[in-house]
């Protein structure tokens, strides 16, 4: 990371801040629409699902979705479900 640059990464836990995310997100998800992207996420938060974001001048610019879990095979693990940056290319 080049030096001075700095990165606030935030919790998406209301409804506005999930549907700012929804513009990135869109591009793994494109047959959602924000409303139904907003229901999924809070739903699968209450499983366990986080989702981060990375938010600029511009808005957000990148997310993740993940989720800490814990099995007999691996113990205690992150799960990443969803990664994904802004692309101007998709618009």
């Amino acid at each position: 990371m080049p030096e001075g640059l700095q990165v606030n990464i935030k919790f998406a836990e209301s409804d506005s801040d999930i549907a700012r995310c929804f513009a990135v997100m869109a591009q793994l998800y494109p047959y959602l629409g924000r409303q139904e992207f907003v229901g999924r996420i809070k739903h699968q938060q209450g499983q366990g699902y986080r989702l981060s974001y990375v938010e600029e001048a511009d808005g957000v610019v990148a997310v993740s979705g993940f989720r800490v879990l814990e099995n007999l095979a691996h113990g205690r693990f992150l799960y990443v479900d969803d990664l994904k940056r802004f692309s101007f290319e998709w618009i």
